[in-house]
């Protein structure tokens, strides 16, 4: 199975804006064109195209073939160029429920304008749909079948006199695939599969940029397909991008790296229960920054530990925005999300992950230079701990400027600036990362 080894997405972790965007926010027809500028500019064969969580074009096949009609007719979308859609998931969505039927419904219907386009024997454009936070089988047989029975198979169905296929046509393509996002870390560690991994810019969402895909690939050699997150795309230059992308394209897929996963597990369990406790004990700043940080996708909050209504163990559900606006409000006042829960690391078990983890010491030294000393005065006695923990192992080489702009973001809040001072040199600390987060 041909399988692509770079997936663009609408992940909004991008510090400045793309230049066909007409404004801060992509949305609506920026996002047609930046499909089109993946796959045409940066080399990329597939596009995410999400529907969860935010507002979405819902002809985007249509724009795309009749926008780009010659660059389609000699790439065909379904067959060298994929668009693949992101649905909602009922079991965690239940607002939105509704949208992943409305979202299968639109797949026969983009063929159609395939058709008219170029004539009958074109492939299907889309085909695939990716289900977030996949907890079981049950879940993905639901999509499947759905569409198999309710979708494609409605064509075969009598309406009064006349079948459906003879009133309004057929119904294509007949069934789909569908491919599980798991988020969560029991089903991480419960499956085989062929990996695609999502992981952003920032060294805490997995320091996938130019400057690090050959580090990233040492990392992950047995990943199959990388996503393309925006500040991949846009924080860097177009020729940056396209280097990048290229050689994750020509990279070959290896064997993974052997783990003890019993001793692994152990570690996990440790570090997360210390996590936990420093995540609550920043929720309420996070929350206040989170309020400053400049939107890049016209996306929906969710409520929860990053992005989802979750538990922490013995604990009543924090609120938190989601990942990349959790990480942006941390980074913005100097404390790299890296530190967080590092002093329950006794020495064996960093001796240990440093074997399995190729790249910690190179990816703490990438977080660390987002540091602000002088912010340290304002947080908790446990986040100290954590910095204590992680400076014993890396050195600090901090990035002057970034320093002094998130000493100021803590000055200004704490003394209730204006809103647009704070956003402001946000703003700017993101474009010295070259992430929001």
């Amino acid at each position: 199975m041909d399988v692509s080894r770079c997936i663009s997405t609408q992940h909004p972790d991008n510090a400045r804006s793309p230049f066909f965007a007409d404004q801060t926010l992509i949305e609506g027809e920026a996002e047609i064109k930046e499909a089109y500028y993946a796959f045409s500019n940066l080399g990329c064969r597939e596009q995410m195209w999400d529907y969860e969580g935010k507002e979405v074009d819902a002809f985007v096949v249509k724009k795309l073939l009749t926008r780009y009609e010659d660059f389609f007719r000699d790439h065909p979308l379904g067959r060298s160029r994929f668009l693949t859609l992101r649905v909602p998931n009922p079991r965690v969505e239940q607002a939105e429920a509704k949208i992943l039927l409305e979202t299968l419904e639109s797949i026969p219907r983009s063929h159609d304008a395939a058709r008219m386009l170029f004539g009958s024997n074109v492939p299907c454009p889309v085909f695939e749909v990716i289900l977030p936070m996949t907890s079981s089988a049950a879940e993905l047989n639901r999509v499947y079948h759905y569409y198999k029975e309710f979708v494609g198979g409605k064509e075969q169905q009598q309406c009064y006199d006349i079948s459906v296929r003879e009133w309004v046509g057929d119904y294509l393509p007949n069934a789909i695939r569908v491919i599980p996002l798991f988020e969560n870390r029991d089903q991480l560690l419960a499956i085989e599969l062929l990996p695609m991994i999502g992981v952003g810019s920032a060294p805490f969402r997995g320091n996938l940029h130019p400057g690090r895909v050959h580090e990233f690939l040492v990392e992950y050699p047995s990943v199959q397909t990388f996503t393309i997150q925006s500040a991949f795309k846009y924080d860097y230059t177009e020729a940056e991008a396209q280097a990048g992308i290229a050689a994750l394209n020509r990279a070959e897929r290896g064997p993974a790296h052997a783990i003890d996963e019993e001793r692994s597990r152990r570690i996990i369990e440790k570090v997360s229960a210390r996590y936990a406790k420093s995540v609550q004990e920043l929720a309420s700043i996070i929350n206040e920054v989170a309020g400053y940080i400049p939107s890049r996708r016209a996306r929906k909050l969710h409520i929860g530990l990053f992005g989802y209504s979750r538990q922490l163990e013995g604990r009543e559900s924090i609120r938190l925005p989601r990942a990349i606006s959790f990480c942006a409000a941390l980074y913005s006042i100097g404390l790299p999300p890296e530190i967080l829960g590092f002093a329950a690391l006794g020495k064996s078990d960093l001796a240990f992950i440093r074997e399995v983890y190729c790249n910690l010491d190179q990816d703490l030294t990438d977080a660390l230079q987002f540091m602000s000393i002088r912010n340290l005065k304002h947080l908790p006695p446990i986040i100290r701990k954590d910095i204590e923990a992680v400076l014993d192992v890396v050195p600090l080489e901090v990035h002057d400027e970034h320093a002094k702009l998130t000493s100021g973001i803590m000055e200004d809040l704490r003394h209730g600036k204006p809103r647009n001072q704070v956003s402001e040199k946000i703003q700017r600390a993101a474009v010295c990362r070259r992430f929001l987060g």
